[in-house]
């Protein structure tokens, strides 16, 4: 066997003797194909009439990394290594085994107020890319004494008539 710990491998064969090579990628990683005396991407055979020198290629898989936002504030999410600028894009594939800082930035008006997903708390958020993952950033309105009567997360006007008794309620859309 070939691998991390004999990366460059011989054995002697008989003369005529028919090799069947099977490549073997490990977790994270695909194989691509075979170089040399061998080609194509499935088992590798060689007949053994000559010497012979055949290679596996592999590579490192990418994931996809997907942050969503959620909640009645706003904000945006960047990510380090770069690639993440949520608020725009959203969605970036990383190589296998890659540490993917999250930071939440809220918006005026808004606080940040925690992730779900492959994160929680509210504290810094990393993540190891060894798979498809996603994360949501949670984003509320801060709130200034108002009230929100019809629940879509902005402040509402409610007014009493003192002299009629009349009661008005203003639903407001933040613009």
């Amino acid at each position: 066997a070939c691998g991390p710990g004999a990366p460059n491998c011989e054995r002697d064969f008989y003369q005529g003797t028919l090799v069947t090579l099977m490549p073997m990628p490990e977790e994270g990683s695909s194989f691509t194909g075979w170089s040399g005396d061998c080609v194509g991407s499935g088992a590798c055979v060689v007949t053994m009439d000559a010497a012979r020198s055949v290679t596996a290629t592999f590579m490192l898989s990418q994931y996809a990394l997907t942050v969503s936002r959620s909640g009645g504030g706003g904000g945006t999410v960047t990510s380090s290594p770069p690639g993440i600028d949520c608020g725009t894009d959203c969605s970036e594939s990383y190589t296998y085994g890659t540490w993917v800082t999250l930071t939440p930035v809220a918006a005026p008006g808004s606080t940040f107020s925690g992730w779900s997903g492959a994160c929680a708390g509210r504290g810094a958020c990393v993540v190891t890319v060894d798979g498809v993952r996603s994360v949501t950033a949670r984003f509320t309105r801060e709130d200034h004494g108002g009230t929100d009567f019809n629940g879509d997360g902005q402040g509402d006007i409610l007014w009493h008539h003192q002299t009629t008794g009349e009661l008005y309620v203003w639903f407001l859309d933040g613009t």
